[in-house]
């Protein structure tokens, strides 16, 4: 019988072993396939696109860019709020020219061989430049210039007219040096909102949600049709089918005989540009807002990216089958269709592959939990608990889920995002750890604002631990009880105003004109030590750090209380019977017994300091210079300016420096006031 018991503990701890070491096997395994999954699938989306961008940076910048024409692949004719007419080759100016009236419609003609251009003004002048903007001739017209195209021939076709709502809109073509048009059209009582000419055909849109197609030569009316919003731009495609779009951000495309094929609600706002790559089929629609559509011909979007802080004023082919994309304000970029089709495979593929990645994640924690003896004692435990307890549990549920949902879910996305280039200005793309590598080796600001942090976390440090000190053995040791509780209120009721409204009295408090600190130096005769305290670069950290004194924080206040207050008053009394003085009964019994609170403060400090900036931001915002430039400021502005990839790099890097304190204080928790003692 021993035998047999013996045998049999042997055999089931051999596979107790064994289960150990399968588990230990199933969590490697786990973790590699994570891994090399991850970058399998990385490597996978790469070699779709080729190696291309969608999205790139161009040397060129706009400056309150209102019409963009092109002229060849590597020169756009672009027009300004400020009446300027300027001519860029590869984003560099070449020629420009000053008018005296809104520039209301510019034309590009390439039938001599060199170009001409057309610039139409307000006053209803059509001006024609040659290659050197050199006047040749001027035009015009009764009415203000809102359209104009350059025509199949020498020439130009121009929509002018005055009044938003008048019968005085017309549509002409002019033949090159001719003084009087070819034909007029007159589209009714409603401004020209949009013009476009390919070969024969010119499609015309007005403010009363019109479009008519003429023929170019005759400008006889072949179908006309009526939308739902006013026209805002107009495609011809070679098929002679129109392509429009509205200021309420829908998309039509209009068939030879001027009838809806499909309609798209895109967007919420105006459609300022519309173009069509022939060879993918593609069309790039922008927006009022900065965003980017990519349709197919059947009208269902492929992606949409947000390219731009500003209108999109116009895509033009380039070289390469490639696109530029100008905005009205901000940096030219080039945009490459080609990477569209991995684009939209990184989409679909994304839910698979977060619930892919969940559900080897969860195996992987099972795994790990299966092979380590501690943890699965203490699992089993905690399952036999949660069994026993479950309807506590059931009630815990919800606020474990809103944990899960506001806590933990944004932190994990945040992980993913540093591992990206997410920005409102390009495509998303998984960088790796790119932004990281950019943070801690090339960014200047970083690492001056990492020094400003440290020499803040450790004045806050200071603070804490000295004057909340004070004031907490300086109460306790009050007698009287009605006096104590009288001076512990008098110390926590600060708290009750809000902290922004203290910073913004510090402000008014460190005003070089009116502030309280110059005048009271002032009134003391020190007029000499007078100062811009937050706008001098030697005084501005230290002006920050000096912000709430005396430094009687409320909660560091009460928690020194709490601790002194469960200190035992016999350890006071035996002290006084061995003589011990003041310092020593702070050295030898209060500090001992309040090492746990000064873990707990240490922690709250650290936290509040390295994620804090809102300080910073109301009272200098950084400066002067990078004077008080910290790490969460950057997160901030690059959350502001839409750069969320890098802005979340330096989140997690915070979080770490956050996670590094808090594990010092559970290392060191164990440490109880007895074994002190």
């Amino acid at each position: 019988m021993v035998v047999y018991e013996r045998s049999h503990m042997k055999r089931l701890s051999s596979l107790q072993a064994w289960l150990k070491s399968f588990a230990a096997k199933l969590t490697l395994g786990f973790a590699l396939l994570l891994l090399f999954s991850n970058i399998g699938m990385a490597f996978f989306l790469h070699q779709q696109t080729g190696g291309r961008q969608f999205l790139a940076a161009h040397l060129g910048q706009s400056n309150n860019a209102v019409l963009v024409t092109p002229v060849n692949a590597q020169q756009v004719l672009v027009g300004t709020l400020a009446n300027e007419v300027r001519l860029e080759q590869n984003g560099r100016t070449i020629q420009h020219m000053q008018f005296p009236d809104l520039i209301g419609g510019l034309a590009v003609s390439m039938q001599t061989g060199a170009p001409h251009f057309y610039v139409g003004t307000a006053d209803g002048n059509i001006t024609e430049l040659d290659a050197n903007f050199q006047q040749v001739s001027v035009q015009h017209v009764d009415g203000r210039i809102v359209a104009l195209q350059s025509a199949p021939g020498e020439g130009f076709l121009v929509g002018y007219g005055s009044g938003a709502y008048s019968s005085n809109y017309h549509v002409a073509y002019y033949n090159a040096k001719a003084k009087t048009p070819v034909f007029i059209s007159s589209p009714g009582s409603h401004a020209i909102s949009a013009l476009y000419v390919r070969g024969n055909s010119v499609a015309y849109g007005t403010a009363k949600s019109e479009v008519t197609m003429l023929d170019a030569a005759t400008g006889k009316v072949r179908w006309a049709t009526t939308l739902a919003q006013p026209i805002s731009r107009l495609l011809v495609l070679a098929d002679n089918r129109v392509l429009a779009g509205d200021n309420a951000g829908n998309v039509t495309l209009i068939d030879t005989q001027g009838h809806a094929v499909w309609q798209l609600a895109a967007s919420n706002y105006a459609i300022r540009s519309l173009v069509f790559d022939e060879q993918r089929g593609y069309f790039l629609i922008g927006d009022a807002q900065g965003a980017l559509f990519v349709l197919d011909t059947d009208g269902n979007i492929q992606t949409t990216q947000n390219v731009a802080g500003d209108d999109v004023q116009e895509v033009l082919p380039a070289a390469g089958n490639t696109y530029l994309l100008i905005p009205r304000n901000g940096p030219w970029q080039t945009v490459d269709p080609t990477a569209v089709p991995a684009i939209v495979l990184g989409d679909t593929l994304k839910p698979y592959w977060i619930t892919f990645n969940a559900l080897c994640g969860l195996c992987l924690v099972i795994s790990f939990i299966l092979a380590t003896s501690s943890l699965r004692n203490s699992s089993r435990a905690t399952l036999m608990l949660i069994k026993k307890k479950r309807i506590a549990y059931l009630f815990t549920l919800p606020a474990i889920a809103l944990i899960i949902v506001f806590c933990y879910y944004p932190i994990l996305t945040a992980l993913y995002y540093s591992l990206t280039n997410f920005s409102l200005q390009n495509v998303t793309q998984f960088v790796g750890l790119q932004n990281y590598g950019n943070i801690l080796f090339n960014d200047i600001y970083f690492r001056t604002g990492l020094l400003n942090m440290v020499l803040i976390v450790i004045a806050n440090i200071l603070k804490t631990i000295t004057f909340p000190l004070l004031a907490a053995e300086l109460v306790f040791w009050v007698r009287n009880n009605v006096h104590r509780y009288i001076f512990r209120t008098l110390f926590v009721l600060p708290s009750v105003v809000p902290g922004l409204v203290l910073t913004f009295m510090w402000r008014m408090v460190y005003d070089p004109n009116t502030g309280l600190l110059n005048q009271l130096l002032g009134s003391l005769g020190l007029a000499q030590f007078q100062h811009a305290w937050l706008g001098d670069e030697r005084t501005a950290l230290g002006s920050i750090i000096s912000v709430g004194f005396p430094f009687i924080s409320a909660f560091a206040f009460l928690v020194y209380m709490g601790g002194l207050l469960n200190i035992n008053a016999e350890m006071y009394d035996a002290a006084q019977v061995d003589g011990a003085n003041w310092l020593d009964r702070f050295l030898k019994i209060d500090l001992p017994f309040l090492m746990p609170q000064f873990r707990i403060l240490f922690f709250f400090v650290i936290a509040g300091t390295v994620q804090g900036f809102v300080d910073i931001f109301v009272m200098t915002a950084g400066g002067p210079g990078t004077a008080t430039y910290v790490p969460a400021l950057q997160m901030y502005l690059n959350i502001a300016d839409g750069h969320f990839g890098y802005a979340s790099a330096i989140g997690i890097i915070l979080f770490i420096m956050i996670v590094i304190p808090t594990v010092f204080v559970l290392l060191f928790k164990r440490q109880s006031t007895e074994e002190v003692a």
